[in-house]
């Protein structure tokens, strides 16, 4: 019975070592690890809903240091590693607040390496995926510039 809250207070140590975006990333995917094992070992524990509502903030806090080093690779012209840090913010199945600011850095690193059609690709899938970015306005006129369907192609 205990060990269940022993493997509980192990994630909650590591999340309260979380600390601001630009901090190593580590305690975060220890608290992440300890919680994931928590569940899977304890399925009927007391502290499923505490462990559901940190692991979201967990995930959230994550992609946006992702997001976080891609911008300052973006900013320094090093395109292929921001790309790198914004495709890892797309590719996690946990929609996060950061994630069609990826779409939108992802696609600016594309255009600026000379890639035009993942570029493209990028910004349709903004528009599709999430409606509420504030670069969706942007997006549409990025495309609109290029001469570009705002809408993705049917699928194969």
């Amino acid at each position: 019975r205990l060990a269940s809250y022993a493997q509980f207070r192990l994630g909650m140590s590591y999340f309260h070592q979380v600390d601001s975006t630009d901090r190593d990333e580590e305690p975060a995917e220890k608290a992440i690890a300890a919680f994931e094992k928590l569940q899977r070992d304890f399925p009927q524990n007391l502290f499923n809903d505490q462990v559901q509502e940190k692991m979201l903030w967990l995930k959230e806090w994550v992609a946006k240091r992702q997001f976080y080093i891609g911008y300052f690779y973006y900013k320094k012209g090093a395109y292929p590693a921001a790309i790198q840090r914004f495709q890892a913010v797309i590719d996690e199945k946990e929609k996060t607040t950061v994630r069609g600011d990826a779409f939108y850095y992802a696609a600016l690193s594309h255009l600026a390496q000379g890639e035009k059609d993942e570029a493209v690709r990028l910004l349709r899938e903004l528009l599709v995926s999430d409606p509420n970015s504030p670069n969706r306005a942007a997006a549409s006129r990025m495309l609109r510039g290029m001469k570009v369907s705002q809408t993705l192609p049917p699928g194969p």
